[in-house]
């Protein structure tokens, strides 16, 4: 005999970018019945949500939801939903439905066609929404916008009230973070320029960019004709739109809050780009930048006596940043 209440239950979602709260629901579903029904949405259903050119295929959010499905015993059939109400009208072994706090209202459109159609209202159990380490709700928007990671830890909370690093994390950050490359490839999302000679070599070759960030020195320290006359170092016409402190060797509370802010959609349908001027260095603003861009962010950078960096935002570069910046002894995580 079954410990469960119900034999098949419905469930239905998106599931990109899997995370501890679609595993929390997934666990809660479950616990309530034998087999779970699980409708993740057709790719047509997610236009209107943040980044959708970020949200994953089909393929890999179902391989995501089948992985720990199986890992964690759950009994699962997993299809594809075009609609909110997939096969809730016409699957007669689905006896219940389960939600988090945020579909409520889906729920209650399905009952209400299943009433018209002729159909008895399937019970609905309801998920509570799982936080992040802020108090937030952790969605996985926030994941493609590179706010927060899948296991709720909050890249601001880690380094926004701003660091100071020793000489062996300024050693590791001053290793190519990306790869060497002769001009840069087009996002889908955001281009980023850090550093005076970057910044006036992406504007002699007319190489687009949405944000510019520069401090000033080099162009301050190289008075070599030639470099002049090639216009390696020429920011004439660049007017910062805004100005903040960065101490040398520090990570400031300015610095991190600014990027952070920072609307890449505003910025890069702007019709000119942005400008950071740093009173201090800019030295460290590519780890910044790295942490609190959205995912697939291009970020370009001069590495010396190798050339233009091209630094592509990943979850996987993130942590490996974040652990750089932050000891994972020191980071509060979510399991």
């Amino acid at each position: 005999m079954s410990k469960n209440r119900f034999s098949v239950l419905g469930l239905g979602g998106t599931f990109d970018h899997f995370h501890a709260g679609h595993q929390h629901f997934l666990r809660f579903a479950g616990e309530l019945a034998d087999q779970v029904m699980i409708g993740i949405t057709h790719p047509k259903l997610s236009h209107h949500k943040l980044w959708p050119q970020l949200i994953e295929t089909f393929d890999q959010r179902r391989r995501g939801v089948t992985m720990f499905c199986g890992q964690h015993g759950i009994s699962a059939e997993i299809i594809q939903i075009s609609d909110l109400y997939g096969p809730t009208l016409s699957n007669s072994r689905i006896e219940a439905l389960a939600v988090t706090e945020e579909t409520v209202p889906g729920a209650e459109q399905i009952n209400q066609a299943r009433l018209a159609a002729g159909l008895a209202e399937l019970p609905v159990f309801i998920c509570g929404m799982w936080l992040d380490q802020t108090g937030k709700v952790l969605h996985s928007d926030r994941v493609r916008a590179g706010k927060v990671n899948r296991r709720g830890v909050v890249y601001g909370q880690a380094v926004g009230s701003g660091l100071k690093l020793n000489e062996q994390q300024r050693r590791q950050l001053r290793q190519p973070l990306g790869k060497i490359v002769d001009q840069p490839n087009t996002s889908i999302v955001m281009t980023v320029v850090i550093g005076d000679t970057s910044l006036a070599k992406f504007r002699q070759r007319g190489w687009t960019y949405q944000l510019g960030v520069y401090d000033g020195r080099e162009v301050r320290q190289d008075t070599r004709r030639d470099a002049r006359r090639d216009g390696q170092h020429n920011l004439d016409g660049v007017r910062p739109d805004h100005q903040l402190l960065n101490p040398a060797g520090h990570v400031s509370a300015q610095l991190w809050q600014w990027l952070d802010q920072l609307e890449p959609a505003e910025t890069s349908s702007a019709e000119r780009p942005y400008h950071l001027l740093i009173n201090g260095e800019e030295d460290l603003a590519t780890a910044v930048a790295v942490l609190s861009s959205p995912l697939q962010t291009h970020i370009y950078y001069g590495q010396p006596q190798q050339g233009l960096v091209e630094v592509q935002v990943t979850e996987e570069l993130k942590e490996y940043v974040l652990s750089i910046l932050v000891p994972s002894e020191q980071q509060s995580e979510f399991k």
